[in-house]
């Protein structure tokens, strides 16, 4: 990410100065660390103020000292939170209401841009309140990206970065045209700062039609020109900025098919080569959230990228801010996390010394800093060429470091991540005197945890036919789903293993049990599930234990690779991912299951659905719920397919604007393709999906969606 520092200067509503913007480095106008990556929105992170590294001359920080030396009271601070948002809630009325980006002549829209200029210095306005600590900063600024998100707003600036960027920001002779160029800065650095700390923002900047598809074009567009030093300041902060609204976009689990639908990786790997090493940094960070098993080769052939990489996060664990270049040491850890979940790279980063750097940064005595040390050690441990040096360099003394972690952090995740690190390292532990006593108490617990579980299971629910129960190993992404599958097999005398209803003890200590006990396991894949080292730990133990795994699809179009791929090989799975009606499914589940106790005369009890059509029509992109007899949402006045079919070119036309379909997708769609994609998607739901990637080349869930959601809606 390339991150920008800001100068303060005088806001007209006397809330903040007016500001000016430097360019630095990494993902946000801010050097402030990042937030973990998630799938959900961010925890609270409580991080010191003073955790900035932002670079200014001595007159800007004499002037911003000056400012906050005041500390204010909390009723002073309440008026000025409620004022900054008052100003913002005005500026996105003013958006919303605006009837065009441009006027007549071509020139932005000037209420637009006033309202852009105050939405953007709302997020510098927040931290220069005196005495707020960095959380309720983030806090308040995670509220104000929402409200962006809920307002549509976030929407408007992507249509405008859209716009300048087809109709250029140069006037004839070449030279940049200031005005058309405001609407574009403005925008990219609102997205910037927002998709930093809001995930909701990320969402919008991905489900935006044609946006992340400009920011593409824009960085293969401009990238020659860095490449052979042609290109002008202003050009390269356009690019700085969209490398770093992907990086953020990126940052977010769900937004990951999203952007693999558009072919970055490409893009990204040429940036690996740009000229100034920040810029590579941005790419490879990118490039370690989105990439599988067989794309990650291309970083082997960059070693000196992933250097940078090592170099940052060594001088950033060694300053006092815990930063360097803007980027935090937090932030390079996760990259180092995201890296070594690919195999090839595992090798590669611990040749390269991460884990002295790892070790450090774990010493911190930052719970987040914590996680992602720890966390990536353990995703380092899957590699068998590491283990000697985890175990054997006595000057990290990495196992010391993980037994002191397992016995004192307060942190659940910390403690997670070192039993899931000693039990990978079991094998060799126990052959080492100094710390065969770590599996020695492994055994014990879980011999002790073992007896209590026979004991409750003796007036429990039989173990069918006592050959053991079902185990599921699934990403929790996942949980809802398969709490369907789990009761749908006890409903026919099964014994399941879940762990949210069996977890005592460790995870690390249940997970060993569960195992070992099964008679068989689920495994539930998806990509999600091949990036968890949990999941990693319990399918291998599966696997080494030679029980019966039966694969169910969790995620349509995934296709295991990696070390997935090598233990799933070419077993037979059963796909629950939405695509085929969820009772055709549990009752082949069910059937291979009974042959796997010996009983081949099961017929599955399945409730069935009112009408299997209308469960595929209602449930598109998702699991369908199998107790389920809802029926599909359609609006006051649909067409029926007899008058679609005679629908004229404007009529598609307005079908596809009311629906916010991307036109080059669909704008040569004729009324009769559009009502034969309505019959075929009734009468052959697996040819349907097909077509719309053969012919249409939809390969993104969320278009899928938009249009299942316009083939619901047929008015016009």
């Amino acid at each position: 990410m390339i991150r920008q520092q800001r100068i303060r200067s005088s806001w007209d509503q006397g809330i903040l100065s007016t500001y000016k913007i430097t360019m630095g480095s990494s993902s946000s106008v801010e050097s402030y660390p990042k937030a973990t990556r998630s799938n959900s929105a961010p925890q609270k992170i409580v991080v010191p103020a003073s955790m900035e590294n932002e670079k200014k001359s001595q007159s800007d920080k004499k002037e911003e000292s000056v400012d906050r030396e005041k500390v204010l009271t909390e009723e002073e601070i309440r008026i000025r939170i409620e004022n900054i948002f008052k100003a913002l809630n005005e500026a996105i009325d003013t958006v919303k209401q605006i009837p065009s980006l441009r006027t007549e002549d071509g020139s932005w829209n000037g209420d637009l841009m006033k309202s852009l200029a105050i939405i953007l210095k709302t997020y510098f306005s927040i931290k220069n309140i005196s005495s707020l600590p960095y959380d309720v900063i983030q806090k308040y600024r995670r509220e104000a990206g929402q409200q962006l998100s809920e307002s549509k707003s976030t929407s408007v600036m992507c249509k405008v970065i859209i716009d300048g960027w087809k109709r250029g920001y140069r006037n004839e002779e070449g030279k940049t045209d200031a005005h058309q160029l405001k609407g574009i800065s403005k925008s990219l650095h609102i997205l910037l700062n927002y998709s930093d700390c809001t995930p909701e923002v990320t969402y919008d900047i991905a489900g935006e039609p044609n946006f992340l598809e400009t920011i593409k074009e824009i960085l293969s567009t401009i990238l020659p020109a860095h490449m052979q030093g042609e290109a002008k300041s202003d050009v390269e902060s356009v690019m700085k900025w969209c490398l770093s609204i992907y990086h953020n976009t990126s940052m977010v689990d769900q937004n990951i098919p999203r952007l693999r639908s558009l072919d970055i990786v490409p893009v990204f790997n040429s940036f690996l080569d740009a000229k100034k090493e920040i810029y590579r940094l941005s790419a490879l960070s990118t490039l370690a959230n989105i990439i599988d098993e067989k794309e990650s080769a291309i970083l082997q052939d960059k070693p000196d990228v992933v250097a940078f990489l090592l170099k940052t996060l060594g001088l950033a664990v060694k300053d006092p801010l815990r930063r360097n270049l803007g980027w935090s040491a937090q932030e390079c850890a996760m990259t180092v996390r995201c890296l070594a979940r690919n195999d090839a790279n595992k090798k590669l980063l611990v040749q390269m010394g991460c884990l002295s750097h790892l070790v450090e940064l774990a010493k911190s005595g930052n719970v987040q800093e914590q996680r992602e040390s720890v966390g990536a050690i353990w995703v380092l441990a899957f590699e068998k060429e590491n283990h000697s040096k985890i175990l054997d360099d006595t000057e990290l003394k990495i196992i010391d470091l993980l037994v002191e972690f397992q016995g004192k952090s307060p942190d659940k995740e910390v403690r997670k991540a070192v039993d899931g690190t000693l039990w990978i390292l079991r094998e060799e532990l126990q052959k080492n005197n100094k710390y065969k006593h770590i599996v020695s108490s492994f055994e014990q617990k879980n011999k002790l945890q073992t007896a209590a579980k026979k004991s409750s299971e003796s007036s429990g629910t039989p173990v069918k036919d006592g050959k053991g129960h079902i185990m599921i190993s699934y990403n929790w992404s996942h949980q809802k789903e398969l709490v369907q599958i789990r009761d749908f097999l006890k409903e026919h005398g099964f014994s399941v293993w879940m762990d949210i209803d069996n977890m005592g003890g460790s995870t690390l200590q249940a997970m060993a049990e569960a195992v070992e006990h099964a008679n068989v396991i689920l495994i539930c894949i998806s990509q999600k599930y091949k990036d968890s080292p949990n999941c990693r730990a319990e399918a291998e133990y599966a696997f080494q234990l030679r029980k019966k795994i039966v694969p169910l699809k969790m995620e349509r179009g995934y296709q295991p690779d990696g070390w997935l791929g090598f233990l799933i090989g070419t077993k037979l799975f059963y796909e629950f991912s939405g695509k085929y009606p969820f009772e055709a499914k549990i009752k082949e589940l069910i059937r291979e299951i009974s042959v796997c106790y010996g009983n081949e005369d099961v017929e599955p009890k399945v409730v069935s659905i009112q009408s299997q059509r209308e469960e595929t029509m209602d449930r598109v992109d998702s699991l369908p719920v199998a107790v389920t007899t809802k029926k599909p949402v359609y609006s006051a006045h649909p067409a029926p397919v007899a008058v679609v079919r005679k629908w004229t070119p404007d009529d598609v036309n307005r079908w596809i604007e009311k629906h916010n379909l991307p036109k080059p997708d669909f704008e040569k769609l004729t009324g009769r393709e559009l009502a034969l994609l309505v019959t075929m998607r009734l009468e052959a739901p697996e040819f349907f999906y097909n077509c719309l990637q053969k012919y249409l080349g939809i390969n993104n869930l969320l278009t899928m969606a938009m249009l299942i959601e316009g083939l619901e809606d047929l008015s016009i």
